[in-house]
């Protein structure tokens, strides 16, 4: 984990990315509660990280397939961030 976030262009992040599109890609519409949040952060922290065009796209096909399954993990998860945000910049 620490290499992916540290080379978020390594080979092992894009397989990374591939292997979580593919689970996401399966899960049933629902999705399974909370599995959005076990992976949002990484997947956004790679996706600005990175130009490589693979791994890009590995991570749009995952938010996208979020949006189609279950938009409301990924709202969820952005209130949540955006909460912590100003938390954070409030203290």
């Amino acid at each position: 984990m620490i290499e992916i976030r540290s080379d978020p262009s390594s080979i092992r992040a894009a397989a990374s990315l591939d292997i979580t599109s593919a689970i996401f890609s399966r899960f049933p519409t629902p999705l399974p509660h909370g599995a959005f949040d076990r992976v949002a952060e990484i997947v956004f922290e790679m996706l600005a990280g990175t130009e490589d065009r693979d791994i890009i796209q590995s991570g749009l096909d995952i938010v996208t397939t979020v949006i189609r399954k279950d938009v409301d993990q990924l709202l969820n998860w952005c209130v949540s961030s955006l909460r912590q945000f100003v938390s954070a910049t409030v203290h």
